[in-house]
Parts: structure tokens; C-alpha cells; sequence
């Protein structure tokens, strides 16, 4: 927040961090008329907060404390995204993936997957370790469970679409049934219309 005061220094501009409202500079400003003062010449303000250090972006400022708070933690996080498994990490997870991967059906057994490799070694190991190794070393994701529960899906599609067949078959049937008892109705209403005459 920038605010224009005087003092008996002259015109100034107080600015106060948006991030955490403590920190403040007073820069040299030349205010126009008014009661309060209104800052005439805001980039001076903006180039003297830069140059003591102070974060600009459109009318947010942050102060040089706050800022490098903020490239710190920028910087730890993009070190903690990068960070890469140790050996005795990458050797604990292929020594699991060799019990629990089945490379002659390229699948993990049961219900294993990435994720659960990952959970039970623990020891910092991030799932995409695994995934990354498995994917490296052993054979595509996916598992029994998921095997079996696609051929489940894949019977119930199939023995559907005979059910939707016999049904189609049904409704030609009917369909042809009703032109039939149509074509007789009107047969019928004519025969009554005869009569009546």
C-alpha cells in the first residue's frame, strides 16, 4: 500500500509490504494539490522501492524481507519436484518389483500398483519413483485385479449386445405385427362404414 504524507522533509510516499503489512520505506515524492496527497509521480516511487530491494508487480509491492522469504520457498520446491531416489531407495524398489511384478504377463500381481509399492516400502519413496523404474525394468503398469475385472466388464458388454440383438429382432417383429393389425383395423372400419350405409 502506497499513501502520500508530509513532513518537514517534504513530500513523501509511505509504503507498507502487501505481504505482511509491517514492513514500510518512505521515498521522496512530489504530491499534487489537495488535502490528503495524492502522488504525482508513482514510477519514481516504484524504481526507489527496486532498488531497495522491494518486489513491484502491477500494484502489489513486497518487501525485500517477504521476497526473499517467497524465492526460498520457491527454491526448496522446485528442489523437493527434482529431488531423485538414492540408490539404496532404487534398489529397495526394484527388490519389490521383483516379488511383486509379473514380467511374463507384464502386469503387478493382485492388487499391487505403483502406489502401493511406494506405501510399503515408505522411506521417502515417492510412487513415481516407482512407476519410472517399473516402467524402465519391468513392463507397463496395470494388474490382475484390473485383468480380471476387464474380461468381467468384456463378457457383460458381450453377452449385452446379444441381449440388444434379440431385442432389435423383437421390435421388427412387433413393428411388423402392428402394420398388420393397423392394415386390419382399417379393414374393419370400412366393413363397419358399409354397413351403416
Amino acid at each position: 500500500m502506497i499513501e502520500g504524507y508530509r513532513d518537514q522533509g517534504g513530500e513523501k510516499a509511505m509504503c507498507t509490504c502487501d505481504t505482511c503489512h509491517k514492513e514500510t520505506a518512505k521515498i521522496g515524492a512530489r504530491h499534487g494539490s489537495g488535502r490528503k496527497p495524492a502522488i504525482k509521480n508513482m514510477e519514481t516511487v516504484y524504481t526507489q522501492l527496486r532498488k531497495a530491494g522491494w518486489t513491484v508487480k502491477g500494484k502489489v509491492i513486497t518487501c525485500a524481507t517477504c521476497t526473499q522469504k517467497l524465492q526460498k520457498e520457491i527454491t526448496m520446491q522446485a528442489e523437493q519436484e527434482l529431488r531423485q531416489p538414492s540408490k539404496k531407495q532404487k534398489r529397495d524398489i526394484i527388490g519389490l518389483l521383483e516379488d511383486v511384478y509379473d514380467t511374463e504377463n507384464e502386469r503387478y500381481r493382485g492388487v499391487e500398483t505403483d502406489k502401493t509399492v511406494a506405501d510399503t516400502l515408505g522411506d521417502g519413496i515417492l510412487w513415481g519413483w516407482v512407476s519410472q523404474i517399473r516402467d524402465e525394468l519391468f513392463g507397463p503398469d496395470g494388474n490382475e485385479q484390473n485383468a480380471i475385472a476387464a474380461k468381467e466388464v468384456q463378457l457383460w458388454i458381450d453377452s449385452s449386445q446379444e441381449v440388444v440383438q434379440e431385442f432389435n429382432q423383437r421390435a421388427k417383429e412387433y413393428a411388423q405385427m402392428l402394420k398388420e393389425l393397423e392394415a386390419i383395423k382399417v379393414q374393419g372400419e370400412k366393413l363397419i362404414a358399409k354397413i351403416k350405409v
